[in-house]
C-alpha cells in the first residue's frame, strides 16, 4: 500500500490529478483518517490504462487513419494482455473510432434485456471540448 503522493509519483502525475482519479473512481483507494491508501496493483492498473490512452498509435495529433485501416492486430495484442479488466481494449476502440470519425466516441455496454448500461468508455477527438464531454457523460 502506498499513499496518494507516492501513487502520483508512480503514475507521473501531479498530486491533485491523482486525487481526481481517486474521486472519479479510476484509482481505487481506501480513505484512512485524512489520507488515502492505494494498492500497488491499483496504481499499476491505472498506469497501464493511462499508457493506452496516451499511446502514440492512437494519438489525435497524428493524421486521421484511412477508412480501410485495420486495428485488428492492435486489438489482438491488447486482448492478449488483458488480465483483470478489458478497459484498455474498450478505451483503445473508443479512441480509434473517435479519431477515425473526427468526433466523439462513446461506448456503452448493452445488457441482455436490451437496456443501455452506463458509459464504459468515451473519447472526444477535440482536446478543447474533451473535459466537457467527460463531465456530461461521467
Amino acid at each position: 500500500m502506498v499513499n496518494l503522493k507516492t501513487a502520483a509519483r508512480m503514475l507521473g502525475v501531479h498530486y491533485q490529478t491523482a486525487y481526481r482519479y481517486v474521486r472519479s473512481g479510476e484509482l481505487v483507494a481506501v480513505k484512512v483518517g485524512g489520507s488515502y491508501n492505494i494498492s500497488l496493483g491499483a496504481v499499476e492498473l491505472l498506469r497501464q490504462r493511462l499508457a493506452v490512452m496516451d499511446s502514440p498509435a492512437l494519438s489525435v495529433h497524428h493524421e486521421l487513419p484511412p477508412a480501410d485501416d485495420d486495428i485488428g492486430a492492435e486489438l489482438d495484442t491488447l486482448i492478449g494482455g488483458v488480465m483483470l479488466t478489458a478497459q484498455p481494449v474498450l478505451d483503445a476502440v473508443t479512441r480509434w473510432l473517435a479519431v477515425s470519425v473526427g468526433d466523439i466516441g462513446v461506448l456503452r455496454l448493452i445488457s441482455e434485456d436490451g437496456a443501455f448500461a452506463p458509459v464504459v468508455s468515451l473519447f472526444d477527438a477535440d482536446p478543447a471540448t474533451r473535459p466537457i464531454v467527460e463531465a456530461i457523460q461521467g
